[in-house]
């Protein structure tokens, strides 16, 4: 994760398994409004996975959640752009 406050940029990289290959990307997110990590649980974690991205566009902004083993924990994303491996996300 690269994280540029003064551009209002964050890059986040993602990798997955499918069908026994690993697949590498990139989500580029630009003019971000907010970036939040969030945690209610009080433990340290032994390895981070996203088990679901929800995103949707609000107005001008696109809202994308992502969360983390548990609805507890995760990310929460405002932005006025976002791309997959260089392609506009399509919400």
């Amino acid at each position: 994760m690269a994280i540029d406050i003064l551009k209002h940029k964050v890059e986040l990289r993602i990798f997955f398994t499918k069908e026994g290959r690993r697949v590498d990307c990139t989500l580029l997110l630009e003019e971000v409004q907010e970036f939040r990590f969030f945690d209610e649980r009080p433990f340290e974690w032994d390895l981070a996975e996203l088990t679901e991205v929800r995103g949707e566009r609000l107005g001008d902004l696109i809202h994308i959640d992502m969360v983390m083993w548990v609805e507890e924990a995760g990310l929460t994303i405002r932005c006025g752009k976002a791309t997959l491996d260089g392609e506009p996300l399509d919400l």
